[in-house]
């Protein structure tokens, strides 16, 4: 009878867990307040500002690339001081070389330390507090303090085996280019217009006519448009251009755009 009752004790604690998840492992409030929308991150004097849903480094109103932000957007969400590693104020020099690396969110900072010897955790801090913490993923303090970490660095990132076709416009010519058997006729354009670089942003207004475009569309019929252009003043040197939203234009190689615009010799 008492081996029933356990039985039946543990059967029903194996069903409330299974059912009720949330009473087997309590889980640490993130750190960071993410029921409000983010309008500003801090990483010491280095700020980037979130204006109409589009995120920007704050000294040169450089846009930021969407996919960095959204992944480290993530991570915030994600952090949780409930590893705790230390409470020792001896051993800070081992988890943090600099005593001035801060992000700051709304009204919370969090000093940020050391990576961990396994490369995939980083430690933390509250402001004059000895308790130290580890997260589960690297944050490298040095790169996100650069706007090259956060710019764009390619106007477009597409997978090429998921292209199914691209349409080219210039002037009166069009042409549509597809696979064949999986194979390309000309790889190398496929190669430059699916990973489009940037050099530098240079503005959100249009630096002169579009002379070329090319709207790709790729698996699920999604389509992509590419345009891109050339500008020259007098004395100076041609300025070759290309914008994938018609907001934002970036200033791409020469070698890019001669090689984008060969398609239609």
């Amino acid at each position: 009878m008492r081996f029933t009752s356990i039985l039946l004790f543990l059967l029903i604690v194996f069903f409330l867990i299974l059912k009720y998840p949330q009473l087997s492992s309590p889980t640490s409030p993130s750190y960071f307040d993410s029921s409000n929308p983010i309008k500003q991150i801090c990483f010491n004097s280095f700020c980037l500002s979130n204006k109409d849903n589009q995120w920007f480094i704050d000294d040169d109103h450089i846009p930021v690339d969407a996919e960095k932000i959204d992944h480290f957007l993530k991570q915030i969400q994600q952090v949780k001081l409930d590893n705790l590693i230390s409470s020792n104020p001896q051993k800070q020099k081992q988890y943090f070389s600099t005593s001035s690396n801060f992000i700051k969110i709304g009204d919370k900072q969090l000093q940020i330390g050391n990576l961990s010897s396994d490369y995939v955790s980083t430690f933390v801090k509250q402001k004059d507090e000895d308790k130290i913490f580890k997260i589960p993923f690297v944050w490298n303090f040095e790169s996100f303090q650069t706007n090259d970490y956060w710019q764009l660095s390619f106007i477009t990132n597409l997978p090429i085996y998921q292209i199914k076709e691209i349409i080219t416009k210039r002037e009166d010519k069009q042409q549509k280019i597809q696979p064949k058997d999986g194979q390309w006729l000309d790889q190398s354009f496929v190669d430059t217009l699916s990973h489009l670089k940037v050099v530098k942003y240079i503005g959100n207004q249009t630096p002169s006519s579009v002379s070329s475009s090319f709207e790709i569309t790729v698996d699920k019929d999604q389509k992509y448009l590419v345009e891109i252009g050339v500008k020259q003043k007098k004395g100076q040197d041609k300025l070759f251009w290309a914008t994938s939203n018609h907001s934002f234009y970036y200033q791409i190689s020469s070698t890019d755009f001669k090689r984008l615009t060969s398609v239609f010799n």
